[in-house]
């Protein structure tokens, strides 16, 4: 296990990896996320966070900036994947979020509109807009709110389920 106690990680790329599980929730200050795997990950990131990966935290994955964005420009795996957000989250060419279930928090907007793998979406916030893109078949178990945007939810090629409450500014 990789457990931080106290303290600040700083640090232009973090790579890693642990048999056990990786706790970094720490105000942190590391640009760039890596290739990194574990048994449970969470790392919390005091500005804007992007994610190379390959990132897989087996049974969850669990990233949080507490200022700035959250950037996926790469794989990001789980169980459970859920990603927090005091800005936007955004997703460009080369994203990719693939998990048994989804939950996605932003204070700005939430954009994962690259071909995502995800079972259930199970619940988002976004202040000014929430999008995803998903490949497989999707059920919606969590209320997916945009306060002062729009809300849109794509299945391609796929069955979409929605069991709870989706809705737009």
């Amino acid at each position: 296990d990789i457990t931080q106690s106290g303290g600040t990680s700083t640090a232009d790329t973090l790579t890693g990896s642990a048999s056990g599980t990786a706790t970094l929730g720490q105000a942190n200050a590391i640009g760039t996320l890596g290739s990194f795997s574990a048994s449970g990950l969470s790392l919390a990131n005091c500005g804007t966070l992007t994610v190379a990966g390959p990132v897989n935290g087996g049974s969850s994955t669990a990233l949080t900036t507490t200022s700035g964005d959250l950037v996926i420009q790469g794989t990001v795996s789980g169980t459970q994947v859920t990603l927090n957000s005091a800005g936007a989250i955004t997703e460009p060419v080369g994203g990719l979020i693939s998990g048994g279930t989804l939950v996605g928090n932003a204070a700005d907007t939430a954009t994962l509109g690259q071909a995502n793998a995800i079972g259930t979406l199970a619940g988002g916030t976004a202040g000014t807009g929430f999008s995803l893109v998903d490949t497989k078949p999707l059920d919606v178990t969590g209320a997916v709110v945009s306060s002062l945007g729009t809300t849109s939810i794509a299945v391609t090629g796929a069955i979409l389920t929605v069991g709870a409450n989706v809705s737009g500014g």
